[in-house]
C-alpha cells in the first residue's frame, strides 16, 4: 500500500458525535445545549425549506433560530456562498446547521472558510485552493487548518452524498465554470444527524443518484494508490450495503429501515476518505457537473463505469475485491480487465434500472467542450492517486468519448 520504507497516518475527522436512526433529529437539542448555542443559523435549499423535516427542526430549535438561508445553488457557486456568509454575519450566529444534500453541506463549510479567512472576493480565495500535488511524507492530505476561528457546524443530510463526514469543500468559480477544492481540517462538521425520516421528501432521483455517488466513493477508495486497511474495511462494508439496499430504498411504502441502511452505507463509504484520495471518476465528475450543470450524484452515474474499465488493469487484484463486495464472480486468476468490465456492466445495469442516465449525451454535454474539461480534470488534486497514471489532458479525451 505504501512504498517500502515509508509509513502512513490515519487522520480522524474532528467529529464529536453521530446520531443515527429513526427519530435522531431529537438529538439536536442535546447538541445545542452542549454548545451553549444561543443563535443558530440554518443553511438549506428552497425545496428542503418547505419540508416537514425543517418544520420539525424549527420546532426543536425554537427561539434559538436566528436565520435561515435557502438560496443555495447546485455546485456551490461563489455568489451563493458569499451571499450566505453575509447573512450569517448579519445574524450574529454562534452555530451553523446545514440541512440537505452536499450543496447545503458544502455551502456551510464554505461559509466557515470565508468567515475564518476574511475573504471578500474570489481573488482572496484563490491562494487557499488545494493545489493538485499537495504532498506529505506521512499523509495523503496535510491536515492544515483555516487560520481563523470557525463556527460549530451541525450537519443534517437528506441525501447520501456523505460530505458531512469530510473536511473538504468545493466551490464553483463562475467565470471559468470550474470547480475548485478547499481542504482544511477544521471545516468538518462537528456533529452529524442521520435520520431516515428526514429523507422521505427527498426526490427519488436525487436520493438514488447520491447513492451511486456513495458507491463511487467505495470503488475509488478500494483501488486508490493511497488505500489503507481501515478505509478498505469501511469501503467494503459500505459497498456491500449500498448495492444491496439502494435499489430497494424507494419502494412504496418506503422502508425506513432500508433507507437507514443506505445512510450508514454512505457513512462507511466516505468516513475515511480524507486519508485516501479518490481518483479519475470524481475528478471528471467535478468538471462535468460544473460545466454542464449536472447534479453532483448524477456525475458518478456518467463517469464511474467507464473509469472502472479505464483503471481495471492497473487496479489488479483490487478489481476482484470490488467484485466480491458486489457478489459478482471473480476467479483468483481471472484477468483484472475482464473483472473490471463485469463490474462496470453490472453498475451500468444497476444505474439504468433506477432510471438514471449513464451517458454524457443524455445530459446535454457538448463534445466541443471536452478539451477544456480535460485540462481542468488534469489540475484536480484527486488525480494524484488514481491507479492509472495520467500525465496529459489528451489521455482523458478518449475516456470522455467512452462516456459519450
Amino acid at each position: 500500500m505504501q512504498p517500502k520504507g515509508t509509513y502512513a497516518t490515519y487522520c480522524v475527522p474532528p467529529l464529536e458525535a453521530v446520531a443515527f436512526g429513526r427519530g435522531a433529529l431529537a438529538y439536536i437539542d442535546a447538541i445545542l445545549q452542549s454548545l451553549a448555542a444561543k443563535r443558530v443559523f440554518a443553511i438549506t435549499t428552497r425545496s428542503v425549506a418547505r419540508s416537514r423535516g425543517l418544520a420539525r427542526l424549527k420546532g426543536i430549535v425554537g427561539s434559538r433560530l436566528c436565520g435561515v438561508f435557502t438560496e443555495t445553488k447546485a455546485h456551490v457557486p461563489e455568489s451563493a456562498v458569499f451571499a450566505a456568509t453575509e447573512e450569517v454575519k448579519r445574524s450574529g450566529a454562534d452555530t451553523l446547521v446545514s440541512v440537505g444534500g452536499g450543496t447545503a453541506t458544502d455551502t456551510t463549510k464554505d461559509c466557515n472558510l470565508l468567515l475564518a479567512s476574511g475573504a471578500k472576493a474570489w481573488s482572496d480565495l484563490a491562494p487557499l485552493i488545494t493545489p493538485r500535488q499537495r504532498r506529505s511524507a506521512v499523509s495523503a492530505f496535510e491536515t492544515v487548518r483555516v487560520s481563523g476561528p470557525v463556527l460549530p457546524h451541525i450537519a443534517i443530510p437528506t441525501t447520501l452524498s456523505g460530505g458531512e463526514f469530510t473536511f473538504s469543500a468545493s466551490m464553483k468559480h463562475e467565470e471559468s465554470r470550474s470547480k475548485q477544492l478547499f481542504i482544511y481540517y477544521n471545516l468538518a462538521p462537528r456533529f452529524v444527524i442521520l435520520d431516515p425520516e428526514l429523507t422521505l421528501e427527498t426526490p427519488s432521483d436525487l436520493w438514488l443518484s447520491s447513492g451511486v455517488k456513495a458507491i463511487d466513493h467505495c470503488v475509488e477508495t478500494l483501488y486508490s494508490n493511497d488505500r489503507q486497511p481501515v478505509t478498505e474495511a469501511m469501503a467494503q462494508a459500505g459497498l456491500a450495503a449500498l448495492v444491496t439496499h439502494l435499489p430497494r430504498s424507494t419502494g412504496d411504502p418506503v422502508d425506513l429501515e432500508v433507507r437507514g441502511h443506505c445512510q450508514t452505507g454512505a457513512w462507511l463509504a466516505i468516513f475515511g476518505i480524507m486519508n485516501v484520495r479518490l481518483g479519475l471518476s470524481h475528478a471528471i465528475g467535478h468538471q462535468v457537473g460544473a460545466r454542464w450543470g449536472v447534479p453532483h450524484g448524477v456525475t458518478s452515474c456518467l463517469t464511474m463505469p467507464a473509469v472502472i474499465e479505464f483503471n481495471a488493469k492497473e487496479a489488479g487484484v483490487r478489481m476482484h475485491q470490488i467484485a466480491h463486495c458486489m457478489s459478482l464472480r471473480a476467479g483468483p486468476r481471472e484477468d483484472p480487465q475482464t473483472v473490471g468490465s463485469r463490474v462496470a456492466r453490472t453498475l451500468r445495469k444497476l444505474i439504468r434500472s433506477m432510471g438514471l442516465p449513464t451517458r454524457l449525451r443524455e445530459i446535454g454535454a457538448d463534445r466541443r467542450d471536452f478539451p477544456a474539461v480535460a485540462e481542468h480534470v488534469l489540475d484536480d488534486p484527486l488525480m494524484a492517486s488514481n491507479p492509472r497514471r495520467v500525465e496529459r489532458a489528451e489521455e482523458i479525451l478518449p475516456l470522455l468519448d467512452a462516456m459519450w
